[in-house]
């Protein structure tokens, strides 16, 4: 499970660097009794801890808004890094990334 964890991080990495467009997103990350978790592969109600990470400068500040325990990627311009956010807040209208079930 820790491979998978892995892949799915490094290609939300890669794909910001590299992606298409420079946009925020959600990543599915989320502070859990202090923890940084990740959901199961079909099974969004469960959580793994998160394998690899790529905190911005500063970063997680917890800073700003209520409930600052969810991950965008790609916000205040840092290509590729992380930044904690509120799970409610309206980040540049953010994409989300999902995962889903490889063919």
């Amino acid at each position: 499970m820790q491979l998978k964890s892995f892949w799915f991080l490094e290609k939300v990495y890669t794909e910001g660097i590299y992606g298409v467009a420079f946009k925020p997103y959600w990543i599915g990350v989320r502070k859990i009794n202090s923890a940084w978790m990740m959901p199961v592969q079909n099974k969004p109600s469960e959580y793994i801890p998160v394998t690899f990470t790529k905190w911005g400068r500063s970063q997680p500040d917890g800073c700003c808004l209520y409930d600052v325990t969810c991950v965008v990627v790609n916000h205040w311009n840092e290509r590729g890094e992380w930044d904690d956010q509120g799970c409610y807040s309206h980040v540049n209208n953010a994409g989300a990334v999902c995962q889903k079930q490889s063919l």
